[in-house]
């Protein structure tokens, strides 16, 4: 019985998954979008795989957090262009995002199908979150993490195992590491927290 639910919800990730990165590399058919902070974070990622570290046009990159331009000189190490990895790449997020996004709304409506489903339509239809995926902004990644850690925060608070408590923080800690905006991400943790240990 439960192997039967859980193909009922794995078939309809996989779908989505396969057609949200088919949607991105379509719209990306010229190369991923480009903006003045992605040639930071693309000269920084082609300096980490020359060996030379942090740096850019000689000066060490201090000014953005370092996950993004790690990430994108991992992808980059299986293209000599790291924008055009950065453009698997980004298709794999939007793929990736999706799939939390809908999953997320599936725990958090008492495994709700129909929400989920709905909650995959919305994703998709988001103009503004395909153009965050399309272009080399440290946004995809950052979603990621967040929604990451939200599913997983939402896990501990159902099942009480000190496990998903460790992987949510260290999802924080890597949103934080790609956005310093994610230090808005530990207030509401804290909160639930508290309130949760008080019941």
């Amino acid at each position: 019985m439960k192997s039967s639910k859980s193909i009922v919800i794995i078939i309809p990730c996989i779908i989505v998954f396969v057609i949200a990165i088919a949607i991105n590399l379509w719209v990306t058919e010229n190369g991923v979008g480009i903006h003045p902070d992605s040639t930071t974070y693309i000269g920084t990622a082609i300096n980490i795989l020359k060996g030379n570290g942090f740096y850019l046009r000689g000066e060490p990159m201090t000014h953005y957090p370092p996950l993004y331009p790690i990430i994108l000189a991992i992808s980059g190490s299986f293209n000599s262009n790291v924008a055009d990895s950065a453009r698997w790449l980004h298709a794999l997020l939007y793929g990736v995002n999706v799939v939390l996004f809908g999953v997320s709304i599936y725990i958090s409506t008492h495994r709700n199908l129909v929400a989920m489903i709905l909650g995959f339509l919305i994703f998709l239809s988001s103009k503004a979150v395909l153009t965050i995926h399309s272009y080399a902004f440290s946004e995809s990644p950052f979603l990621m993490f967040s929604l990451l850690a939200y599913l997983l925060f939402s896990l501990y608070i159902s099942s009480n195992r000190w496990v998903y408590l460790i992987l949510s923080s260290v999802s924080i800690g890597l949103a934080l590491a790609t956005r310093y905006v994610g230090l808005a991400l530990f207030p509401p943790v804290i909160i639930v927290l508290f309130l949760f240990v008080k019941q």
